[in-house]
Order: structure tokens, then sequence, then C-alpha cells
């Protein structure tokens, strides 16, 4: 504060923007290589490839949980999953 009452900023830093949310949805379709993902929160599919999930693609079904990251291509402005961004999520039963 200086000698008129005014707050003053000091030892500013520069953080890192909060990564955004990652999103969930269910496996509704899988190709020879890859597949789509419907999101939970909007009526959207998300085209993913088989190297983009983190364990073995085998392991993937039709209907399976799943949590993502979603890049869009300019190109096309096409939301895709990120590469390595593909997790199956773990069911949480109630008591």
């Amino acid at each position: 504060m200086d000698r008129n009452g005014n707050i003053q900023a000091r030892k500013i830093e520069l953080v890192a923007p909060t990564p955004p949310p990652r999103l969930q949805g269910v496996v509704c379709s899988m190709k020879d290589s890859f597949g789509f993902i419907e999101r939970a929160d909007v009526v959207k599919e998300i085209f993913f490839h088989y190297s983009e999930f983190n364990d073995d693609i085998n392991d993937l079904i039709l209907g399976d949980d799943v949590e993502f990251d979603v890049q869009t291509r300019n190109v096309r402005h096409q939301n895709v999953a990120d590469p390595g961004a593909v997790k199956r999520r773990q069911a949480h039963c109630g008591s």
C-alpha cells in the first residue's frame, strides 16, 4: 500500500492456464483401427484412433465408459480425442 492508500501488485508471476476438464463418454463404434465415443454431456460423437487408447485395445469393447481429452482440428473443425488421452473409467458401485 502506498502513501495514498492505493494497493499495488508485487512479485507478479505468469501462471500456467488450468487444463480443460476431462470429458466422459461411451464407446459407441469400433472399426479396424479407429472408433467413436459418444460424449456424456452433449449429443456428439468423437473420433479416436486405437493408438490413443492407454491400455490394450483388445480390452476395450462397445459400451465401455471412458474418459478423454479433446483436440480441435482446424481444417475440418472436427473434435478428436487427443493422442494417449482415451482411458477406460472404473465403474463405481453404490452401497
